[in-house]
């Protein structure tokens, strides 16, 4: 692994715990050509069907392989960067009777940034299908669910001071990354203003755990509302997509922070380019 230059390796030290190392940004995405691509990729009548979900997803994963540096983690004093782009979801199970009583289920697809829209629609699909119906497709969720509901308080909370203990160690942060590596995390906090009339998702704040799961950075994406977009000096009403950026200070800067969030934006103009006629690219 490269030395870490005298900046980041202070960026360790000034934002370590028990400060919080996560910075908030807030972005407005005009989405009117992703939507039409979408309507046009759609239209084939192929399932499952992309979803403004999956294209945001798709679309992360290309953008954070073309910046490694984004694509990683922060583990007490050390930076781990990753060779593949894992993007993480969580599944609302609260309104599905078939979930078993789980409030929560999740999404975690491997190497992202290796497949095609169309890939990543049906993966997703598949896994949000099985999580809804009860049946977690995560190994060591589907393995240490029972146990875990029959262990007595104390006990639970005991182990999981030790695996987030173990995840942290440099003996054991490996495999915990083959098991549990994210490389960012993609939910929707604007969801409940969906069908809010006089109100709208304007932004938001977070401060991911560091237990267990180091995170990076997490995305959250709103459902589309009508925005004003000033396009060649004149207003124009647009579908806008409001995104969350949070991102570990201690992992990139504010500098490599609005890079991303442009090159993502440059993506969703034109999606196409990028993932083909079809979504197959």
């Amino acid at each position: 692994m490269p030395q870490l230059s005298a900046v980041r390796r202070f960026a360790l030290w000034l934002f370590s715990e028990p400060e919080s190392p996560y910075v908030s940004t807030n972005v407005l995405i005009d989405f009117a050509a992703a939507r039409d691509y979408l309507a046009a990729i759609n239209a084939e009548d192929e399932t499952p069907r992309v979803t403004i979900q999956h294209l945001f997803t798709a679309a992360v994963a290309r953008v954070f392989s073309e910046f490694p540096e984004a694509n990683g983690r922060v583990i007490g004093r050390r930076i781990e960067r990753f060779d593949r782009v894992d993007v993480a979801a969580p599944v609302n199970l609260l309104d599905h009777d078939s979930s078993g009583g789980m409030e929560l289920g999740l999404v975690l697809l491997h190497g992202v940034d290796r497949m095609s829209l169309r890939e990543v629609a049906a993966k997703t699909s598949k896994v949000v299908a099985q999580e809804r119906q009860g049946r977690p497709t995560h190994p060591l969720v589907r393995l240490g669910l029972p146990i875990a509901e029959h262990l007595p308080g104390a006990v639970f909370d005991t182990f999981l001071d030790l695996s987030s203990y173990l995840a942290r160690s440099r003996l054991a942060s490996p495999l915990m990354r083959r098991f549990l590596g994210v490389s960012t995390v993609i939910t929707n906090p604007g969801a409940a203003f969906r069908d809010i009339k006089g109100g709208k998702f304007i932004g938001g704040s977070m401060v991911p755990p560091t237990r267990l799961i180091p995170l990076g950075s997490v995305f959250g994406i709103s459902a589309l509302q009508d925005e004003v977009f000033v396009v060649d000096g004149a207003p124009v009403v647009s579908p806008g997509l409001p995104v969350l950026f949070i991102f570990d200070h201690r992992l990139f800067d504010g500098v490599m922070c609005s890079r991303i969030l442009r090159r993502l934006i440059e993506l969703l103009q034109d999606p196409q380019s990028t993932f083909g006629p079809a979504g197959r690219t």
